[in-house]
């Protein structure tokens, strides 16, 4: 349901563009919940296939926007796990699109363990 998916992403970036990060994270929740399910939904028991390569662009860029509001909570943590997230679904995709979604997450990935080192260095 390509549709729904699309209204809650603009739902989630409205709310985003509001400072309401937490309904942003609701939605875009659900939209990577729902966009995990159909690949899980299998009623003929047959080994699970992976996700497409449209999928995992989707899935990836709803992790990336999910990071985002993770980071504006002050929440590095979890942001640094949505990232590392992205990055195992972009791994091995030649899509033009992830390849420059690729580069942006791993510098963002890099910069937020120096963050959170230097925080934990902070605590000593």
């Amino acid at each position: 349901y390509p549709s729904v998916f699309a209204t809650l992403d603009s739902i989630a970036d409205s709310h985003s563009k509001v400072g309401n990060f937490a309904g942003a994270l609701r939605c875009y929740n659900t939209v990577h919940d729902r966009l995990s399910e159909e690949n899980n939904a299998n009623p003929t028991n047959e080994a699970k296939q992976p996700f497409d390569i449209r999928k995992r662009r989707a899935l990836a860029v709803i992790l990336y926007k999910m990071n985002r509001m993770h980071y504006k909570q002050n929440d590095v943590e979890s942001s640094l796990d949505k990232l590392q997230k992205a990055l195992s679904l972009m791994n091995g995709c030649e899509d033009d699109k992830l390849i420059k979604l690729r580069k942006k997450v791993e510098a963002e990935i890099g910069q937020l363990e120096m963050a959170l080192e230097r925080s934990k260095l902070e605590w000593v």
